[in-house]
């Protein structure tokens, strides 16, 4: 009973360890959209069992990430521009609500803890993050977006807008490719914490909009030109990314 405790307890291990790599490598592109993850191929990477990797495959369909189809199995998912349209109408409108409450919060509490945080960080952010394609970027801008909406107060729009990051993470990964890009969300960030820590609920409402949509119109002409380059794709993989 103890040894299959253990071998449970020990494939679990496994399947996180794969499935936190395997998360790593779709985000950052490694694999291109309509690729197949073959269950052999990566238990071979990674020198283990199947049992594993199909628990971590699992994991990565259910988040969007992976689709399965009988009898072809796993592939990463093809883009379509219309999707990450309507996944950006509802980031905006969580957005917008996450900066209002912020600018609402009146800065009791923990709201004040998390929004001086923020501003400290972003006046003086770490040098690195604003290197030249650091795709760690998207992280740091992540936090910044999910720890405003935190401030704010409302568990469940904090807890939305993490799920939707994770949605769009790999398209919004290609946003951080300049180191001007970087720059110009650093600023635009110090102007979204003014209007928030003034209480300016119209204004910090205004500024998450200007931002946010900036940021898809960016992601957007990326990521088609991300997609042309990888001439080996099925053209089905892009027909619905349209301008």
């Amino acid at each position: 009973m103890q040894k299959s405790i253990h071998k449970c307890d020990r494939e679990e291990t496994l399947s996180d360890s794969v499935y936190q790599q395997l998360k790593t490598d779709i985000t950052h592109w490694k694999y291109r959209p309509g690729d197949r993850l073959k269950e052999k191929s990566i238990a071979e990477r990674f020198g283990v069992s199947r049992t594993p990797i199909r628990e971590a495959l699992r994991r990565l369909e259910q988040e969007n990430l992976l689709v399965h189809a009988p009898q072809h199995g796993y592939s990463t998912r093809a883009l379509d521009l219309e999707e990450l349209n309507e996944l950006y109408q509802v980031r905006i409108a969580l957005e917008e609500l996450g900066a209002a409450l912020a600018a609402q919060s009146g800065l009791d509490g923990n709201a004040r803890s998390i929004l001086e945080d923020l501003c400290k960080f972003w006046r003086e952010p770490e040098a690195d993050i604003f290197e030249s394609g650091d795709p760690n970027m998207v992280y740091v801008d992540e936090s910044f977006h999910e720890r405003l909406a935190l401030a704010g107060g409302n568990r469940y729009l904090h807890g939305s807008l993490k799920a939707l990051n994770e949605r769009i993470r790999i398209i919004r990964i290609t946003d951080f490719g300049s180191a001007e890009r970087s720059e110009v969300t650093y600023k635009q960030h110090q102007e979204i914490l003014k209007a928030v820590m003034e209480g300016d609920v119209g204004k910090a409402r205004l500024r998450m909009r200007e931002h946010i949509v900036e940021s898809q119109s960016h992601v957007s002409a990326n990521a088609l030109r991300a997609l042309a380059r990888l001439h080996e794709i099925d053209i089905g993989s892009i027909d619905n990314w349209r301008s």
